[in-house]
């Protein structure tokens, strides 16, 4: 199992073009509130804001630097600027002996009158003041601030500084990453409960929280941040119901049900994917989904399979800023794979001329809109079911398709929609979305995405003994008895 992962884990680095990917390692630490972190290059200094102590773990000896007593009104955060740890509280910033836990020096700061975050980039000092939610730069060298810059996060923790962006720990269980320049959040990782302090080492992301300071494991790219890596040995059966009449099938030559089903993408990936009996196949697409087409007078006739495989889930959210929010007005061209998606055609007449005036309303109030802002206001049309909100969405011109998933904590399918959004791609909009944070969709690594109705395709199209065409029913396919068993991931 090691050597596969390891296999793995080289190919999704070329594949995604992925900033880290780690794996998760746990340094103890006797500390309840353990806000801030500081690394100085050999030495990951821990501040308990409780106790006003210090403490350290040595990386190159693997040892532990016993906590020392600090003599300041208020402990939060920690920052490093050689050779002292930097701190801030109401009005001060504070720089620290590490070796020993002295002030070294006290620079007064009257701006700051609740900071609780600092990180430092060079001889700049980024320090986040809860009082007006602003982070405020001030250069540590030549003694002078200059200005600030307002920020949307709530409840912050710990800040540090990675690769040109601040990442900003909060009392919600986000780390999230910052635009120096302007506050902008551009994306976030999910973190542990009770996360307090952050920072980077060597290019792995460390978070404090009570009794440890431990890794986490993610990737990142420019459009989605995935963490909380899950594998799972999958079992189930795959079954078609036939909507051919008995006729029908004996007098056709070939009796074909194609669809595509189980992706292969950034958050969900699979192995050793077969159907038994073996005459039953899945194919990788170009988008990442696998096709499969089965022709039922041919091979062993079989209407179930039992499907096996290895699959690994992550903990994705797919966020968008205002880089590829940019790209996606400059009008990309779409793959051809997702034209589909658009046409109108399925839809029967009484459908349509039901969905006119409120598409008609969309359309004249968000039209050239980017689907990011049209997602929260489409309860506004009083819309009931995806198929209405398929439809209108594919009048602005937006791919848009109902996808199932299996939900392994309910045990059950769920249903939800999926926007095509260049540059990102498909994006879902699952139970996790809120219209509160418009621009990320989260996808827990609890739900495998199986299938998707409207690619289930019949040739020939089922008839009556009269040759009059036959609606084709809904429930051609199923996913049945799935049972996914968690595997240790090493």
């Amino acid at each position: 199992m090691g050597g596969m992962y390891k296999t793995k884990r080289a190919l999704l680095l070329v594949l995604f073009s992925v900033v880290s990917f780690l794996s998760a390692e746990q340094i103890p630490l006797e500390s309840q509130v353990p806000l801030g972190m500081a690394f100085d290059g050999k030495i990951l200094w821990v501040a308990d804001s409780r106790l006003k102590t210090i403490a350290g773990y040595d990386f190159d000896e693997k040892s532990f630097i016993r906590p020392k007593p600090i003599s300041i009104s208020s402990l939060r955060d920690l920052a490093f600027w050689y050779p002292y740890l930097v701190t801030a509280y109401p009005g001060t910033i504070a720089l620290l002996n590490p070796l020993n836990g002295d002030v070294v020096e006290r620079i007064s700061v009257s701006i700051l009158r609740d900071p609780v975050s600092i990180a430092t980039n060079g001889d700049i000092a980024f320090i986040l003041d809860r009082n007006d939610n602003r982070i405020y730069r001030y250069n540590l060298k030549e003694k002078n601030l200059y200005g600030g810059i307002s920020l949307s996060a709530s409840n912050p923790r710990g800040m540090t500084w990675f690769k040109g962006n601040l990442w900003l720990a909060d009392k919600q269980g986000r780390a999230h990453k910052i635009n120096p320049e302007n506050g902008e959040i551009v994306g976030f990782i999910p973190l542990p409960p009770d996360s307090f302090g952050i920072s980077f080492i060597g290019g792995t992301l460390y978070v404090s929280r009570p009794n440890e300071v431990r890794t986490i494991d993610y990737i990142e790219t420019d459009n989605y941040v995935a963490a909380s890596q899950k594998e799972f040995d999958l079992r189930g059966k795959i079954v078609f119901h036939l909507p051919w009449p008995e006729i029908q099938r004996q007098r056709e030559s070939r009796l074909e049900i194609s669809f595509e089903s189980l992706p292969f993408n950034a958050r969900q990936r699979h192995q050793r994917l077969k159907a038994d009996p073996t005459d039953f196949r899945f194919q990788r697409q170009e988008e990442g989904e696998s096709f499969s087409l089965k022709d039922f007078k041919s091979g062993s006739g079989a209407t179930q399979y039992r499907l096996s495989g290895v699959v690994s889930l992550f903990d994705l959210t797919h966020i968008f800023h205002s880089e590829n929010i940019k790209q996606y007005h400059r009008k990309m061209q779409l793959p051809e794979s997702v034209l589909r998606f658009i046409s109108r055609e399925n839809f029967n007449k009484d459908f349509v001329s039901k969905m006119k005036p409120a598409v008609k309303k969309l359309k004249n109030e968000n039209e050239g809109r980017h689907p990011t802002s049209i997602l929260p206001l489409l309860k506004n049309y009083d819309f009931v079911s995806l198929s209405e909100e398929i439809f209108a969405l594919r009048s602005l011109g937006i791919p848009a398709r109902e996808a199932v998933f299996f939900d392994m904590r309910q045990r059950k399918e769920q249903r939800f929609l999926q926007v095509y959004i260049q540059p990102v791609g498909w994006v879902t909009r699952g139970e996790a979305y809120s219209v509160e944070r418009p621009r990320e969709f989260p996808v827990g690594n609890y739900l495998l995405e199986l299938y998707y109705p409207e690619t289930v395709q019949v040739n020939p199209p089922p008839r009556d003994e009269q040759n009059k065409l036959l609606p084709i029913p809904q429930n051609i396919l199923s996913f049945e008895d799935l049972e996914l068993a968690e595997r240790e991931v090493n």
